[in-house]
Formats: C-alpha cells, structure tokens, sequence
C-alpha cells in the first residue's frame, strides 16, 4: 500500500536529496530542514556542490549506509538521476511530483524498487504546518492514500 511505503520512506534516518538547491531559500531546503527537525541525516546532491560532510556534486559520492534518495530534477535531468541511483544501489526512491516521467517509472518498476511519485514529501511529515498540512489534511479525510498500492 502506499501509505506502508511512504511509511517506510519516512523512517529510513539517512537519505539523500538530488537537486538539493544551492539557494537556502529554495523549496527543496525546505525540506531538507523538516527532514533534519526529525533527525534525519540529510545529504545533498547538486554538481555544484564540493565534497563536504553532507553535500556532494553527485550520488557516487554518497556513503554507502544511504539507500534512500528524494529526487527533486527537472524532469529531463530525473532519469539519469535515477540511474546514479540504481547504480549506486539505492532501494527507496522519493520522486519529487512534477519530477516524474513514465520512462523513470516504468524503470523503477522493472528493477523491483520502493518508490513514490507525484507527491510532495512534506505532506507526509508529522511537523510540517501551513499549506502542506492542509494538503495532508484532505489527503486523510478523502483517504486519497489509504487504498492505493
């Protein structure tokens, strides 16, 4: 069901964010930030980044202990990102909504992967106020989630 893998996704502690923005200001530092509110160890990815304790240029650079990847590309740039990824050996893939395309999950079909697409993840995090939890909010009363595989 998808609220077991979101589930799951969300009580993975080490997870890396492709298209982690250079910008602080940016919508996938918000993330990052509800992530780390949680005490998730949150790792970026960008290729503008240099190696540093938590931000890289690309996913070969992860530490090995990471499996979980939220992919947050334009959506011409997801598949290779994907890609890195798999070749990487990431299990569970957060693909950010907007960011996905039939190809990219037809290939995480075919490789037997734990993914989510088109939805946002703050949605899912028990701390996250304003917009995203009115979204979360009529998500649980339609039970939008609560009957999808």
């Amino acid at each position: 069901m998808l609220t077991d893998r979101i589930n799951d996704f969300l009580n993975e502690k080490e997870l890396a964010i492709v298209g982690l923005s250079t910008d602080k200001k940016a919508f996938s530092r918000e993330i990052e930030k509800e992530l780390l509110a949680l005490e998730h160890r949150v790792y970026g990815i960008n290729p503008k980044f240099t190696k540093d304790d938590n931000y890289f240029p690309s996913v070969a650079d992860l530490p090995p202990q990471v499996k979980s990847v939220v992919i947050m590309t334009p959506k011409e740039q997801t598949m290779q990102a994907v890609q890195d990824a798999l070749d990487k050996d990431l299990e569970n893939f957060w693909i950010y909504q907007g960011s996905d395309t039939p190809e990219v999950l037809d290939l995480l079909k075919s490789r037997n992967k734990n993914f989510i697409s088109g939805r946002c993840v703050l949605m899912y995090l028990p701390s996250v106020s304003g917009i995203h939890k009115f979204h979360s909010a009529i998500h649980n009363i339609l039970r939008i989630d609560k009957n999808k595989a």
